[in-house]
């Protein structure tokens, strides 16, 4: 037998090897996995940290782990969730519930780093965020009901963020979605000790809750277009810390000195009434109860003016742990006070007190009460809407300071504004 001629290497591999790299960073990073895993050489060449650093930065903002960060297995990460998350919504995918969960719980990852906004309008646009939002875009994995009740906290989360966004034209979809979103957040059976009257799960914040809270504002204010209600900024880059406007002093890590608007909303008491108990007009807690002509819900705007304030200043006491949960170690309690008032009512400007923390999840938690007269009123629980001082603001729910059993609650969003 003819002796066989050895192979030659491909003539890519005869590249000097800061010549390859720089022909791989042009490429999309599923392409540079492809060629490295081509062969023993290329794999070589494919896995210099420089290379898939770059590759990774040209996507992505600087992670806050950077001298650790394993670029090239958090870019894998990413791509797969990617991959994933747009195979999910086919039947044929063949996606385990395990690399379902995954995919959703990278996404909230980026979701969680995206870049601060450093106080500056200038400041440079998060990659993060155009990253995602094209993948929700693309994928339609929020409008995709979850098999899993533990991926619910995952997508509520970027549910959240978006706001409906996604839904600017499916009229149909943004109606089940509010009936959907009113039978929770107007059950009266969902406010208690155990989750302090707010959007939680224990110590843990409930998503599920804060997507209705936010769902049921958005779509009250969509149904009064005349009026002309600005709806409070959301998406992914109003998620980005300090990006809300005003200026802020260095123990203000939260932005709460300023001016901020409240949007309320809630129903007529002998509607909620009937809702939760029972009553003439429909069986109690049926989500046909919001079709009906007689049914009454009001939003209401309210301006808010804080500044921080000693924790000895403050009227009103909370709980005995105050705050309530473990908080994080870096970022002290803040303590405000100020005012409200209605936009319809400017004559009344109750006294407003309360505090805000960041939780280990390192995220902030607010807690205020309104007093008319010394009296305290109304009590709020909100959770911030991404980083500190972010320009979407908080949202949560509103309850009457006593907590009776028939007491009445409802939903909250509010943001910083200009204090021009």
């Amino acid at each position: 037998m003819p002796a066989q001629v050895p192979k030659s290497p491909p003539l890519i591999f005869g590249i000097p090897s800061e010549v390859l790299q720089e022909i791989l960073l042009l490429c999309h990073p599923r392409d540079v996995a492809a060629f490295c895993g081509t062969c023993q050489s290329g794999g070589d060449r494919g896995m210099d940290q420089y290379l898939w650093r770059q590759l990774f930065l040209g996507l992505f903002d600087v992670p806050p782990n950077v001298d650790s960060c394993r670029w090239r297995c958090e870019l894998s990460a990413r791509m797969k969730a990617e991959r994933d998350v747009c195979r999910a919504g086919r039947q044929d995918a063949g996606l385990s519930e395990a690399d379902l969960r995954a995919a959703l719980e990278t996404l909230v990852i980026v979701a969680a780093q995206i870049s601060d906004a450093n106080d500056s309008t200038d400041s440079l646009p998060s990659r993060n965020a155009e990253w995602l939002n094209n993948v929700l875009h693309k994928s339609r994995i929020l409008d995709t009901p979850s098999s899993l009740s533990k991926d619910c906290q995952y997508v509520d989360r970027l549910r959240t963020y978006m706001a409906l966004s996604l839904h600017e034209n499916d009229d149909e979809s943004i109606r089940r979605i509010r009936t959907q979103s009113r039978c929770f957040i107007y059950d009266l059976r969902n406010y208690h000790e155990a989750n302090s009257w707010g959007p939680y799960l224990g110590d843990k914040i409930n998503w599920t809750h804060l997507n209705y809270v936010v769902n049921v504002i958005v779509t009250n204010l969509r149904e009064q277009p005349a009026l002309n209600l600005p709806i409070p900024p959301h998406g992914l880059a109003a998620t980005r810390a300090y990006s809300a406007p005003g200026s802020r002093s260095p123990e203000d890590w939260a932005g709460v000195e300023g001016t901020w608007h409240r949007y309320v909303s809630f129903m007529d008491y002998r509607d909620l009434f009937a809702f939760n108990f029972g009553g003439i007009l429909a069986n109690h807690r049926d989500p046909a109860f919001f079709d009906n002509l007689h049914f009454r819900e009001a939003t209401r705007l309210i301006e808010l003016t804080l500044h921080l304030i000693p924790r000895e200043e403050m009227r009103i006491k909370f709980s005995t742990n105050d705050p309530p949960v473990a908080t994080h170690p870096d970022y002290p309690t803040l303590y405000f006070s100020g005012t409200s008032r209605g936009i319809s009512m400017l004559h009344l400007q109750p006294t407003v007190q309360g505090l805000v923390y960041m939780d280990l999840d390192g995220i902030p938690r607010w807690k205020f009460t309104s007093m008319q007269s010394s009296t305290p009123q109304w009590s709020s629980e909100g959770v911030q809407l991404g980083k500190p001082g972010s320009q979407m603001g908080l949202a949560g729910v509103w309850s009457a300071f006593g907590h009776d059993r028939d007491d009445p609650a409802g939903p909250f969003w509010a943001w910083k504004v200009s204090s021009d």
